[in-house]
């Protein structure tokens, strides 16, 4: 299922991804280069301004490049960039929560210190904290 325009991700509910099992928010991604979008319009609006009257026509270009990176904007997983979300509270999504199941958090593992660095645990004589 690919989500087009016109949704907004900030207000949208967690969703599952098929490929991976990540539970999040989804992400926008648009297709080809927000640099490369930003050169075609310079470009363009330099050459315009070259060429005259007639130039603006160019201006057509960077607009239909501009149309297909909004209308081509889909949501995806934001760790495998799948576009195969599907909602947590539909049947499905139940499903995939109960296959990839959830995930612990990763062990923290503690150093073991050598014996020469061992901490001492012996008390202090005159500590009042011994009594």
């Amino acid at each position: 299922m690919v989500y087009r325009v016109g949704y907004n991700v900030s207000t949208m509910k967690e969703m599952i991804c098929s490929q991976c099992g990540t539970v999040g928010k989804p992400q926008n991604r648009s297709p080809g280069s927000f640099w490369g979008e930003l050169a075609l319009w310079v470009g363009a609006v330099l050459l315009a301004f070259l060429l005259g009257l007639f130039g603006w026509l160019i201006l057509l270009l960077p607009l239909g490049y501009t149309l297909w990176r909004t209308i081509g904007r889909a949501r995806v997983c934001g760790k495998c960039g799948a576009m195969t979300l599907v909602p947590l509270d539909s049947p499905i999504g139940e499903d995939l929560r109960r296959r990839y199941g959830p995930k612990p958090p990763p062990a923290r593992v503690l150093p073991d210190f050598p014996p020469s660095i061992q901490p001492n645990m012996e008390p202090v004589p005159g500590d009042r904290r011994d009594t």
